[in-house]
């Protein structure tokens, strides 16, 4: 089984960023996440596809919050818990 950092590094890896609480507790203290990125880690954590964190953050927002716009804050969430391991 892969790594947590060989599965974050592989570029369209499928990694639904899910921790235990004190994982995630942890890398939301340590990486410096930006209130969004915040956001969208805990939803993803949660098991949010991809599509329902564009939907939930569109109702949120009051405005589109695009699916690829998701992705690449996933993508910096990413980096950030890589700068950290």
């Amino acid at each position: 089984m892969a790594s947590l950092k060989e599965r974050l590094q592989e570029k369209g890896a499928k990694c639904n960023l899910q921790f235990t609480t004190a994982e995630r507790q942890f890398y939301e203290a340590e990486c410096g996440f930006t209130d969004e990125e915040l956001q969208i880690f805990r939803l993803r954590s949660r098991g949010f596809s991809v599509v329902k964190i564009s939907q939930y953050m569109s109702d949120q927002l009051d405005e589109y919050y695009s699916v690829s716009k998701v992705e690449a804050r996933i993508r910096s969430v990413k980096d950030k818990i890589l700068a950290v391991l």
